[in-house]
């Protein structure tokens, strides 16, 4: 399958209201910042979906090859990914 893992429920903390930063700690380790939705208070449930970026495959890549990449927020060094 090709895309995100499916995302995960997250519970609003008591102390946060909607329209605030929440910053979760995910499964792997990483921290990712999600910005509670309109409507939610603490105690609720929302769905967030994993980060994604969609690359476009250079012309001529095959299966396997690994492709370098910027993402728009910038960055020191280039992102890779292999060709699926």
């Amino acid at each position: 399958r090709l895309g995100p893992s499916s995302g995960f429920l997250v519970r609003v903390p008591r102390d946060v209201e909607e329209g605030e930063n929440v910053i979760l700690a995910l499964p792997n380790g990483e921290h990712l910042q999600v910005q509670v939705p309109p409507g939610k208070w603490p105690g609720d449930e929302f769905e967030v979906g994993p980060p994604v970026v969609m690359v476009q495959v250079p012309e001529g890549a095959a299966p396997g090859t690994l492709v370098a990449f910027s993402l728009p927020e910038g960055g020191a060094q280039p992102w890779t990914a292999r060709v699926p």
